[in-house]
């Protein structure tokens, strides 16, 4: 691989790991949205964590606002920053079908980025048309699709990401 191949691939790995990052911040708000009981005074979350779930910048000893709080409680506005992340969601029937059979998708990608770099969510649909699967993969120009390495919890975010969008047809 030459040595700017693997900038290209390192740029883009960057990239997707940091999309990773946001994807699991989304998913964990829009967790604690649904099972918090919306009393901001009681809830336990410290001011970096509200910042991080608004993907807001936040500096040590930053205080976040009442305002800032309800946001991050609210559970469709979560819902709604999770579908708004995706650039473009398409579904494709990987195997062959016979003429005048309706076609059944039976894979996903959710694009996050394109270009140099680009990153999306790909996996495998149930018969329901549901997520099974995920994974996160990146690449950059003149470069292959690359699996972003994962840990379980990692992919179940990225599974709970992926079934917040609308696969049925």
């Amino acid at each position: 691989m030459s040595e700017q191949t693997e900038k290209d691939t390192d740029h883009a790995k960057e990239n997707a790991e940091a999309w990773l990052a946001s994807i699991v911040a989304m998913v964990k708000r829009l967790h604690h949205a649904a099972e918090c009981d919306g009393d901001t005074d009681e809830c336990d979350l410290t001011d970096e964590e509200i910042c991080d779930g608004l993907a807001r910048y936040y500096s040590p000893g930053q205080e976040v606002n009442d305002e800032d709080r309800e946001e991050y409680h609210d559970e469709d506005e979560a819902r709604q920053r999770i579908t708004e992340s995706a650039l473009d969601v398409s579904v494709r029937a990987g195997t062959w079908q016979s003429p005048g059979q309706e076609l059944v998708a039976d894979e996903y990608l959710i694009q996050v980025t394109t270009g140099g770099p680009a990153c999306h969510v790909t996996g495998k649909l149930c018969q329901h048309k549901e997520p099974e699967t995920a994974k996160i993969q990146y690449q950059d120009w003149d470069t292959p699709w690359t699996t972003l390495p994962t840990t379980d919890e990692q992919r179940e975010m990225l599974l709970e990401y992926a079934r917040q969008f609308p696969f049925g047809y």
